[in-house]
């Protein structure tokens, strides 16, 4: 469980990179990985380095391994940006048929494309209509 862990963060770091070379213009991605194997958990920080050396946080990949009932792996992904609070909660459901190579790469698309739009809020107030 912990090998496909790491292995699958690896591959949605390689995506990320090969899907946007440059994360911001005249900068190179600054990545840091981290792993914990007895909470299950990894995690993929993404920035941008630029010619001065300054790292700007640009969000994070943060997976999480453990096992279904059934005894069937699962890692759920969440993805973060740091331009806003949006996230997003991407579960994987290993089977005999799955690409984990295809869910990484459709992972990072994911990340490359950006947090979603803002859904702005109904307003609780019903409006007033004139009567008469």
């Amino acid at each position: 469980m912990h090998t496909r862990l790491l292995a699958f963060l690896e591959e949605t770091q390689r995506a990320i990179v090969a899907g946007k070379p440059r994360p911001l213009p005249d900068a190179d991605w600054h990545t840091s990985r981290s792993v914990n194997y007895r909470l299950g958990l990894a995690r993929l920080a993404l920035g941008a380095r630029d010619k001065t050396g300054k790292v700007a946080q640009l969000g994070s990949v943060l997976v999480q391994a453990f096992k279904l009932a059934d005894e069937s792996l699962c890692l759920k992904a969440n993805l973060a940006w740091q331009e806003n609070d949006a996230e997003i909660a991407h579960p994987i459901f290993a089977n005999p048929h799955l690409n984990w190579g295809h869910e990484a790469i459709q992972l990072a698309n994911t990340w490359i494309a950006g947090p979603p739009a803002k859904v702005t809020p109904m307003s609780h107030e019903p409006e007033m209509l004139a009567a008469g």
